[in-house]
């Protein structure tokens, strides 16, 4: 489950935010190699044109 926390800029909002974040592959953290739940906290840094 994606969410976020807080905007970066208002002109570019959660969606586009959830919408970056979607593309991303992810592997989950391993303990004696079995998957564990885990806080991720990813910054993304936008550039407007």
């Amino acid at each position: 489950m994606a969410r976020t926390c807080r905007a970066v800029l208002a002109a570019v909002g959660d969606a586009a935010c959830l919408t970056a974040a979607s593309l991303w592959r992810f592997a989950p953290a391993r303990l004696d190699g079995c998957p564990v739940m885990v806080d991720v906290v990813i910054e993304m840094s936008f550039r407007l044109r």
